[in-house]
């Protein structure tokens, strides 16, 4: 039987793991990329991997060395970090902070406060595993086959491209949906992601330093939500595109000792808002990644598990 041709949209951290596995079970993927393969998988967030049985034997096939740890989360309130998620669980006023992180870090008001949970509240204890993020994307796009062209749209069996069209029998997709508006030949929603500005910041004295994640629902300028441990120093995150006076007043009020500021991205995606409708994927076409399926919570480790259910359908 002629292997299926298999075509996945984009070669961000997702299409690069797609590429892998689907190698690994000896198919042969093309991926359609205009940028830069990881996309923005090393701009900013967590510098970890979700721990799984499948991800470490996934590291280990590229024979990449990894360690395993437990993250150490906390809430800044009231001055003073304190354990997330256990220093909400006695607070009557609990649900108030989860919704007001929640308005913070996407600059909207909840739909609903009662149904949200912040970054690792359902599972504080989850796993994870350190590795070279870097060298992990440079193994995985050196593995893949990838074509730099610019996708114009989805059609029932080919995919329109700036080169030409590719025909496929699969076609996984990890392109954010609105980049896909108006250029499939099934109906999508509309998808905004908010805007994301990543400093990082090394101090002068690291008043966190025993914890890998902070969350900030409450600082001077309303700005910075969460601060992520990196190498020296921090990468603090602020929603939207906030302007200089304000970063400077709440990274002040963080770091009173001093800081210096190594780099910043601007620009970059943030928290999902919510869909107005569910999306509607045809049975050949399937997302893939934190922006196609639309879920914050979709890691690398998920992606991995989840192609291995593609292969199945690959092979009927």
């Amino acid at each position: 039987m002629k292997p299926p041709r298999i075509v996945i949209l984009g070669a961000g951290i997702a299409g690069l793991a797609a590429s892998h596995v689907l190698k690994r079970k000896g198919l042969h993927p093309l991926l359609l990329e205009q940028g830069h393969p990881g996309g923005e998988f090393l701009a900013g967030g967590p510098r970890v991997l979700r721990d799984t049985k499948s991800m470490r034997c996934f590291l280990a096939d590229l024979n990449l060395p990894h360690s395993k740890f437990t993250t150490r989360q906390g809430m800044l309130l009231r001055g003073r970090v304190e354990p997330f998620p256990r220093c909400l669980k006695n607070r009557l006023d609990a649900r108030r902070v989860h919704a007001d992180y929640w308005t913070k870090s996407r600059r909207v008001l909840p739909d609903d406060p009662t149904a949200r949970y912040l970054t690792g509240a359902r599972n504080p204890r989850k796993g994870f595993l350190r590795c070279d993020l870097e060298e992990l994307v440079a193994k995985l796009a050196s593995r893949a086959r990838i074509q730099t062209v610019r996708v114009l749209g989805i059609e029932r069996n080919h995919i329109e491209t700036s080169g030409g069209r590719v025909p496929f029998e699969l076609a996984l997709c990890t392109l954010p949906l609105w980049e896909l508006t108006g250029k499939t030949w099934f109906g999508l929603p509309s998808g905004v992601a908010v805007k994301l500005c990543a400093t990082y910041v090394i101090p002068f004295h690291d008043r966190f330093a025993r914890w890998d994640t902070v969350l900030a629902p409450y600082t001077p300028a309303a700005c910075v939500h969460r601060m992520l441990s990196f190498e020296d120093g921090w990468v603090v995150e602020a929603a939207g595109e906030p302007s200089l006076a304000d970063l400077e007043s709440d990274l002040h009020w963080l770091f009173p000792e001093g800081y210096f500021v190594q780099w910043q991205r601007r620009g970059l995606k943030g928290a999902l808002l919510p869909l107005e409708e569910d999306a509607a994927w045809p049975p050949n076409v399937r997302p893939l990644g934190r922006f196609a399926q639309w879920d914050s919570e979709v890691t690398v480790a998920e992606v991995v598990e989840r192609i291995e259910g593609e292969v199945a359908y690959a092979h009927p």
